[in-house]
């Protein structure tokens, strides 16, 4: 997904940066896209600071959350139990799972680990143009 403002993100594959997003499963919001290949990233603590989205052939962080620059998955639903995020479009990354049958949850859901099975691993969809990511099952770890 190209960088734009407003995206949510926590550290990605490249990170190189110690505890400047305060450690590790932080979020931040681009605030800023620089030539080049970088973006200015506001964390939620306040510290702002550029990062590689494609400089060196790196990229220092990951989407954490999309549907704050529109993005909608046309035709799914969020199976979550809350209210407020049923109906269709799922809006922001689609976190389907890998063995239910029609099961996806957006992001808020996935992040409740109560609502589904954590021996079941999910699938992380950001937009139809990007490779669908298998994310491994979610019992045994450290929130």
């Amino acid at each position: 997904m190209e960088a734009q403002v407003g995206l949510r993100v926590v550290r990605g594959p490249g990170w190189k940066w110690a505890d400047q997003d305060e450690g590790e499963g932080h979020i931040g919001t681009v605030v800023g896209v620089v030539p080049g290949g970088e973006v200015n990233v506001r964390w939620d603590f306040g510290v702002q600071a550029n990062y590689r989205s494609g400089a060196e052939g790196e990229y220092d962080l990951c989407v954490f959350d999309n549907s704050c620059v529109g993005v909608e998955h046309n035709g799914v639903w969020c199976d979550g139990h809350d209210k407020a995020c049923k109906g269709s479009p799922l809006k922001g990354i689609r976190w389907k799972c890998s063995e239910c049958h029609d099961y996806d949850l957006c992001t808020d859901c996935f992040m409740r680990r109560q609502l589904h099975d954590l021996d079941h691993a999910f699938i992380r969809i950001v937009d139809e143009e990007h490779p669908w990511v298998i994310v491994q099952k979610r019992s045994g770890c450290v929130r």
